[in-house]
């Protein structure tokens, strides 16, 4: 079943996430035969990075919400990071989309799922690689989600119209989906409710 937390995690984990497998080494001594044997096998893990870590102390809130999983951050201050695991759980999140920068796509339960499955999925996304409020020409408020994914992005722009966020695209090296003006960037402020990247407008 997809909840709002795990919409949110599925957004967090589009945005910052990455699935992949990698050969694992290790060496053992055989008593009996008095050896040392070296023993290969494949590993699978899924790996959500950030620098913000209030953002990932989050992200490991939404985990025990949804799977009761416990997970620790890692890494060092210019790279931190946590990683899942357990194979249950990474088989629940990788049916809705792969995780990685150039292969996420908008769940369709996501796109067909109640105005706040969409709107936690958003804001997952925006809270892990969406930019934070800025003026174009000093005065007109914006913000984007730069991503190199532009069929994504695309998913993205038909979730946010059926929020009533109206959207446009910039031409850039990558996709870049722009939420502009004062009253598309407030209605998505008001709708996605981000937590991390909050949003303060003038309302005069």
């Amino acid at each position: 079943m997809l909840t709002k937390e795990k919409a949110e995690i599925l957004g967090l984990l589009c945005a910052e996430g990455t699935h992949y497998e990698y050969v694992s080494v290790e060496t053992k001594f055989d008593k009996r035969r008095g050896k040392y044997y070296t023993h290969s096998r494949i590993r699978e893990q899924i790996e959500f990075g950030n620098l913000n870590k209030l953002l990932l102390k989050h992200f490991q809130y939404l985990l025990i919400n949804v799977y009761k999983y416990p997970t620790k951050i890692t890494g060092i201050p210019t790279s931190l990071k946590i990683h899942i695991t357990k194979k249950d759980i990474m088989k629940d999140l990788l049916k809705y989309t792969d995780f990685n920068s150039d292969r996420w796509s908008v769940p369709n339960e996501v796109l067909t799922g109640s105005l706040e499955i969409k709107a936690a999925f958003i804001r997952g996304l925006y809270e892990g690689d969406g930019t934070k409020l800025q003026f174009a020409n000093k005065t007109t408020p914006y913000v984007d989600f730069h991503m190199k994914n532009p069929t994504g992005l695309d998913s993205v722009a038909i979730l946010l119209k059926s929020l009533g966020v109206n959207t446009r695209f910039w031409k850039s090296d990558y996709g870049r989906l722009v939420i502009y003006g004062l009253d598309d960037v407030r209605k998505f402020s008001r709708t996605i409710k981000p937590i991390f990247k909050r949003i303060k407008l003038n309302t005069n």
